[in-house]
């Protein structure tokens, strides 16, 4: 009995251990289920409060929806789009809030089939606030899954890309009038890579070549480059990678038909912000017209300078052959007059006279023509003159006439210029010769001769000083003047204001005056009231290739 007793006990006590045993496994397995659950908890509580977060603080904006398109919630960006509090927008309709039938039709697609949608910029005016104008926007329309993969809500997010869109219109634009720019433009434009293929080109350039676009884009610049060009290009593109750009240089384009096209042309280096170079930009000028026109003119330049040779030769028979027989007539007709002057009577004395005098006029305007034309046609040397020396020249040579007159000259200190001291010398004795001519009877010529240096007329340059360039001679006299209106005439050829009898001359003083000055690239003019004197002014350039402007009185007068 106590043995069944004592084997029931020892039964009893090993179940008893081992549901012991059982119940604590089951204890730490709980516990450990307890714990997982709780960590669980935990990150579900950190993950939510991270999307909270986010959806909080988004910048982009969030709405969520049931099916029916009831907000239930939106997020503070949302909100603030709308110029409302978030709490405005619970339990309220989407669409009667922001009525658009196209939209409407989207979301109820996307809660029918729970596909996603997304469009980008679209545009929409808010009604809440019409003053921000069309708005732009990148959105996305997701589905929300409940049970059963049943459609229970929507999650509408957005993104404003008004600035986006507006900068990309602006863009375009930029793009577009750079390419109306390029088209309008009178040269033409390529734009190459680095390996020499063109990427860009305007309308020009293509009509230059004869090419479409998209043949020009499978080309290189070499491609249309004559072998010789190519060769003299070398040392351009180098200077192009070290410089950045070239100077304005020549070459030659072979068109599609294989024609040749003589261009001038400007290229620049573009280079990354690692300053890596990308591609080269080229201004080209089809200058066809420029080298036919220079074709021209040196066949003009040819033709005149036989007509030169041709006009001096004339000179030089004028100068002898037609000549000659005027001093025969001046040389018979004095011998008439000593040896026969007894035996005739006054007519005929008197037409002697009056044909010895016109053979002298006749050679005089021979001499003075030979004169005018020579200033032109023959090369003229330019050295440094001192217009002190020449003017003294001029009054030495005038010795006699002063004298005669009891003239009075004052001359003022002249400059030095380059020029050709003969033709300065011939201009000045010309010009104070005819104030010794023009006096007024019963009056002391008083002549002045003065000098003004100065810059001539034109823009000054930034940064740049002026600096004299011309000097203006002046002849100024007390003699009988010129009316103003022949003062456009006297520097014409054979211009008298005068009769032959009243004052000497065949009319071309001035006339040589004037083309002296214009072959040093200066001007002349006059400044005179009949019967109170003449100012005649002369401009030149103090070194040649400085162009003066020329005066405004044109072609002004002769003596």
């Amino acid at each position: 009995m106590n043995d069944a007793l004592e084997k029931s006990h020892h039964e009893l006590a090993i179940k008893f251990r081992k549901r012991s045993e059982d119940l604590e496994k089951l204890n730490r397995q709980l516990m450990n289920e307890i714990a997982r659950h709780n960590e669980t908890a935990r990150l579900l509580k950190e993950k939510s409060d991270v999307l909270e977060s986010l959806f909080a603080n988004a910048n982009f904006l969030v709405a969520y929806m049931d099916a029916d398109f009831n907000y239930i919630r939106v997020n503070r960006a949302y909100a603030e789009a709308a110029g409302q509090d978030p709490g405005f927008f619970i339990g309220k309709n989407h669409f009667e809030l922001y009525p658009h039938e196209e939209n409407e039709t989207i979301f109820r697609r996307v809660a029918e089939t729970g596909e996603s949608y997304t469009a980008f910029e679209r545009p929409f005016e808010s009604p809440d606030n019409r003053e921000s104008g069309v708005i732009y926007w990148d959105w996305t329309l997701q589905a929300a899954e409940g049970v059963e993969g049943k459609t229970e809500g929507l999650i509408l997010t957005l993104i404003n890309v008004t600035e986006r869109k507006l900068a990309e219109e602006e863009i375009r634009l930029r793009d577009k009038r750079y390419q109306e720019i390029l088209n309008q433009s009178l040269d033409g434009f390529a734009r190459t890579d680095m390996d020499g293929f063109f990427i860009e080109t305007n309308q020009i350039f293509a009509n230059m070549l004869g090419y479409t676009d998209d043949e020009l884009r499978s080309l290189t610049f070499q491609d249309v480059t004559p072998a010789k060009w190519q060769r003299v290009e070398e040392k351009i593109l180098r200077e192009l990678e070290t410089q950045g750009h070239t100077p304005l240089y020549e070459k030659e384009y072979m068109g599609k038909g294989g024609h040749k096209i003589p261009v001038e042309l400007r290229m620049y280096l573009s280079r990354d912000e690692k300053g890596k170079p990308i591609d080269t930009w080229a201004f080209v000028r089809d200058i066809t017209l420029k080298k036919e026109t220079q074709k021209e003119l040196h066949r003009y330049t040819h033709q005149l300078e036989q007509s030169n040779r041709e006009l001096e030769e004339f000179a030089r028979v004028a100068s002898h052959d037609l000549q000659e027989p005027l001093r025969k007539i001046q040389t018979f007709g004095n011998r008439l007059v000593k040896k026969y002057q007894d035996v005739l009577d006054e007519s005929g004395r008197d037409y002697l006279d009056r044909m010895v005098k016109a053979a002298t006029r006749m050679r005089e305007l021979i001499e003075a023509l030979l004169t005018y034309s020579r200033i032109s046609t023959r090369p003229h040397k330019f050295d440094s003159v001192d217009m002190n020396e020449a003017v003294q020249d001029a009054l030495t040579n005038l010795e006699d006439r002063i004298d005669d007159t009891n003239a009075e000259v004052e001359v003022a200190d002249l400059p030095e210029i380059e020029a050709n001291r003969l033709l300065m010398v011939q201009l000045l004795q010309n010009l104070i010769g005819n104030a010794l001519k023009f006096h007024k009877k019963g009056v002391r010529p008083m002549i002045r001769v003065g000098c003004t240096i100065k810059q001539s007329s034109g823009k000054r340059k930034r940064g740049k000083s002026l600096v004299p360039n011309i000097c203006e001679i002046s002849v100024n006299d007390n003699g009988i003047g010129i009316a103003e209106k022949y003062a456009g005439r006297i520097f014409l050829p054979f211009q008298r204001l005068h009769g032959r009898t009243a004052y000497d001359g065949v009319g071309m003083g001035l006339s040589i005056c004037r083309r002296i000055v214009e072959r040093h690239g200066g001007s002349i003019r006059v400044k005179s009231v009949s019967g109170r004197g003449s100012t005649f002014i002369v401009t030149l350039p103090l070194k040649q290739g400085q162009r003066t402007r020329k005066s405004q009185g044109g072609d002004d007068g002769n003596g």
